[in-house]
């Protein structure tokens, strides 16, 4: 299992797959019970009037399957797809990674252009004394 956020292996997922279903998901992801838990019951929505800002996976195609009383909807083997937020979440995340670097490397450029200010400012005064 990688160290990465579930959510974003979620989407990552997502993104390889046009439609999945959430059995496909759990098996390829190797979710634990409890991430296949939070998944289910966090980041998917089965009806669009419900839908919140967590929920990423929407149902496409709501599958039934036949039980002894009749027939009851199968979320486990229906299809999903991912909601256009799950793309500006990942989008806003790529950008903050992107963004962590970038800043880094600024630090890191300051740090270089106050050293190389002092060197040449330490060269001045010695130059002056030097040759007064």
């Amino acid at each position: 299992m990688k160290d990465e956020n579930l959510i974003l292996r979620v989407i990552e997922f997502g993104f390889k797959k046009n439609t999945f279903s959430l059995k496909e998901l759990f098996d390829t992801l190797y979710l634990s019970k409890e991430d296949q838990s939070f998944v289910r019951n966090t980041l998917v929505t089965t009806h669009k009037s419900n839908s919140n800002p967590n929920h990423i996976l929407s149902i496409h195609v709501l599958k039934k399957k036949q039980v002894e009383v009749g027939v009851t909807e199968d979320y486990l083997h229906s299809t999903y797809k991912l909601l256009p937020s799950a793309l500006f979440s990942y989008i806003d995340h790529l950008e903050i990674v992107e963004a962590r670097k970038a800043a880094k490397e600024s630090k890191r450029l300051a740090w270089i252009a106050i050293w190389i200010s002092s060197l040449i400012g330490l060269a001045s005064i010695i130059i002056q004394v030097i040759y007064r």
